[in-house]
């Protein structure tokens, strides 16, 4: 019997070795390649996220930023939770309203300002700070600021995210898995009966999300992945994925979980060598771990004309990882030590 426990001590603590060792790995690659991340060097943004080299682009700020600052909140990477969290509270205007980035905050806008792509940056930030932040002053500002932005979309027309003025053509316009993500949070942060008192029960806005609180038992839902294109499409459906499970969405009905699991197995299908498909199935794995180590090098890779990319965003055989603004690095790093640190867990 001594014997058993003392080979079970040696098992034990040879783990906990190797892991360390991997996870120091993943910290010190991480902390190279903070050293060359695309920035905004503008006035008075220094020090936002820019999605180029070249200048200060804040397209895509939203998005990028928000899944930044869940990854490296769930990993407690403050540095990049601190930056990229403050960049998605910089992109709301004074009304309640959120725009790509903060360069665009009660600017002229042509175009649409805002598109259901840039509200998973909300949600992240959300979930970031609302749900898995322990401060209490930062639980506080994000419910604030989610509740200030369905009372300015409350008095748009169709309740659109912005007013481009395309109505239902908008990407600004609400379909019912952005309703069903916002009933998902309102439940979260605990706030579903302040903002129906807020809407009023009668609203048109409180009537859509409330509507679509069971939007997760559309048949529809099921084989909308089979359909979508590789590229960024099907980078979203993986934001989707990776929100519902930290939301608990699984827990609403077996169907639900079924159907994350699904797209998870149609994600890898469809893109095999995209290491953040792989990871939402099989999380921290060390041929998962290589493969991001791989495509996140420690040197900035060669740029063309100084453009950078998201690389989990594009088909695989884009090869994009070789323009790589480097956020999309620290992105997957931090949700590798958020999983292999159990602090970002798989159900099925």
């Amino acid at each position: 019997m001594k014997e058993f426990v003392l080979v079970l001590v040696f098992l034990l603590s040879t783990t906990a070795f190797a892991q360390n060792s991997i996870q120091g790995q993943l910290i010190e690659r991480r902390e190279h390649i903070r050293n060359w991340v695309t920035l905004c060097k503008e006035a008075p943004f220094e020090g936002t996220f820019s999605s180029q080299h070249s200048h200060c682009d804040h397209g895509d700020l939203m998005i990028f930023s928000g899944l930044s600052c869940l990854a490296a909140t769930l990993a407690g990477d403050a540095v990049t939770a601190e930056a990229r969290c403050r960049d998605v509270e910089l992109s709301q205007g004074s009304n309640g309203r959120w725009w790509r980035g903060p360069k665009f905050v009660d600017q002229p806008f042509e175009g649409s300002s805002f598109s259901r792509d840039q509200f998973r940056g909300i949600v992240a930030y959300a979930i970031a700070y609302g749900l898995r932040s322990r401060d209490p002053v930062e639980k506080n500002t994000v419910k604030k600021s989610f509740l200030a932005w369905l009372k300015y979309v409350e008095q748009e027309d169709n309740n659109n995210m912005c007013d481009d003025g395309k109505g239902y053509f908008s990407s600004c316009h609400m379909r019912p898995g952005t309703l069903n993500m916002i009933y998902l949070i309102l439940k979260s942060l605990e706030i579903d009966n302040e903002a129906k008192r807020m809407l009023g029960e009668d609203s048109k806005l409180w009537k859509k999300i409330y509507n679509e609180r069971d939007e997760h038992k559309n048949f529809f839902n099921d084989i909308e992945v089979l359909f979508t294109e590789k590229g960024y499409p099907l980078h979203l459906k993986a934001t989707t994925v990776l929100f519902h499970r930290l939301l608990g969405y699984y827990q609403y009905s077996e169907r639900a979980k079924t159907r994350i699991r699904r797209t998870v197995k149609t994600l890898e299908k469809k893109d095999p060598d995209n290491a953040l498909f792989t990871f939402l199935d099989v999380g921290a794995r060390p041929d998962v771990i290589q493969k991001v180590l791989s495509r996140c090098p420690a040197n900035p890779p060669p740029y063309d004309n100084g453009s950078g990319d998201w690389q989990w965003q594009r088909d695989a055989e884009d090869q994009a990882w070789r323009r790589s603004n480097g956020w999309d690095c620290i992105y997957m790093i931090n949700l590798l030590i958020a999983h292999q640190n159990k602090k970002l867990t798989w159900v099925w």
